[in-house]
């Protein structure tokens, strides 16, 4: 009976050792400070105490496993308070890192001469973890991890239910057999291997049909503007099949050859200054040409200059398409709007070391050690117009940028005597 006490007791202490471990996590995934006020302490030691009690009188490990992974997501929840995806999710986690932590303890406890099971070996371990946790979450965001699984797609959110699910099968095996468990682990390995793989090939899917799906978006969207073009050019046509019956009907009209050769050349240059297409339309990424096009059009129906500079018809960029639009939008949209009216703005786009290499320039402020902390931030802006909302955009370039290993610089110009603030992003 005695034994039976302190046996009780041991496992008490094991499972007040192994809940601190899933508090501190879950406490640095749901980056939520824990709170010790009475609630919170009566559920961590109600608890402990079923957890403690279920384990203790039941034999079944497998359901005994479950009931008590039941039981620290109710407590967990009733503690935190967090949304039901968070709870789920970071409890699948906290697994993982439970799982990670151990077997880093296991390879120190190793290196010294300790009994490899039993009740000291596991506090002793526990101990190790929580010192672990504690060091680690200083470094570590775990609450950027939940975050980044929880506001993608459905295949992150997969894959972590799997690596739970393998970790939870480890577990539960190594408990109910621990002296087969070395020689079954080459084929969790293997399962783990194979898990992970239909994993990459679901990743890969997803991500082509991701990029198909936004380069269908950004045609659907900017599809309209190609058609206009193309109206402009059947329009310009109709005109020039007019334009040539006036040449062939010149000579009826003048007889002799120095008023026809004059009126020739007259006409010429008139049927050349209208038919001249914008050079940009040579460009090869059709959007994009119709894009710059239409961005030109807009910064003149407000009475502003757009100049566009292609150095080559061919751009290459590691981008695909829309997203390239997307960072000239962000660009000309700020330039535009940051420009006062009957000026001019200056966009230059050429191609260098198999990246897209943007200059961009409009008239405004000196660049100040101010300036270029805040420029980035959302919200700041420097345009004249005064509407809420402005500059968030630029933080959208900076991310766009940075995850495609390009570069931004600011820099000042002179030009025509005006002081303009220069962009040059490289992508």
């Amino acid at each position: 009976m005695q034994n039976l006490a302190i046996n009780f007791l041991v496992n008490i202490l094991i499972f007040i050792s192994e809940y601190a471990i899933t508090l501190l996590i879950m406490q640095s995934l749901l980056n939520v400070k824990l709170t010790f006020n009475c609630k919170n302490i009566s559920i961590i030691i109600l608890a402990i105490l079923i957890m403690s009690t279920t384990d203790f009188f039941l034999h079944d490990y497998f359901f005994c496993s479950i009931l008590i992974q039941i039981e620290l997501i109710i407590s967990t929840a009733f503690i935190f308070k967090p949304k039901f995806q968070d709870l789920i999710f970071s409890f699948f986690l906290e697994v993982i890192f439970v799982i990670a932590y151990q077997l880093i303890v296991v390879a120190v406890l190793n290196l010294f001469p300790i009994k490899p099971f039993g009740s000291f070996y596991q506090i002793t371990g526990n101990l190790l973890s929580i010192l672990f946790i504690i060091i680690s979450s200083r470094f570590i965001p775990f609450h950027k991890i939940l975050r980044a699984i929880t506001s993608r797609s459905i295949l992150p959110k997969f894959i972590i239910f799997e690596g739970f699910l393998l970790m939870d099968i480890i577990i539960v095996f190594a408990n109910i057999n621990i002296h087969n468990f070395i020689e079954s682990l080459i084929s969790f390995i293997i399962a783990a291997v194979i898990i992970l793989c239909v994993n990459y090939v679901l990743f890969l899917t997803e991500y082509q049909y991701k990029k198909y799906e936004n380069e269908l978006k950004a045609y659907k969207e900017y599809l309209p503007i190609v058609d206009e073009l193309i109206m402009q050019i059947r329009s310009k046509q109709h005109n020039f099949d007019n334009q040539l019956q006036t040449f062939e009907n010149m000579p009826l009209i003048h007889k002799d050859y120095d008023s026809l050769a004059s009126a020739i050349k007259t006409y010429t240059n008139t049927v050349y200054a209208e038919n001249r297409l914008d050079p940009i339309i040579k460009c090869n990424m059709k959007l994009v040409a119709g894009f710059l096009i239409s961005k030109k059009n807009q910064a003149a129906s407000q009475n502003k200059q757009l100049n566009v500079t292609l150095a080559d018809d061919f751009i290459y960029s590691a981008l695909p398409e829309y997203k390239l639009i997307t960072v000239l939008g962000i660009l000309i949209d700020n330039a535009v709007e940051a420009t006062p009216v009957e000026n001019t703005i200056f966009l230059d786009i050429a191609s260098q070391n198999n990246q897209c290499y943007i200059k961009i320039g409009n008239p405004g402020p000196i660049i100040t050690s101010d300036f270029l902390h805040n420029i980035f931030l959302p919200g700041y802006t420097t345009k004249h117009a005064k509407n809420t909302g402005h500059g968030l955009g630029l933080p959208s370039l900076k991310s766009i940028v940075n995850n495609n290993n390009g570069n931004i610089t600011l820099s000042n110009e002179k030009i025509n005597n005006i002081n303009y603030i220069i962009f040059e992003v490289t992508v």
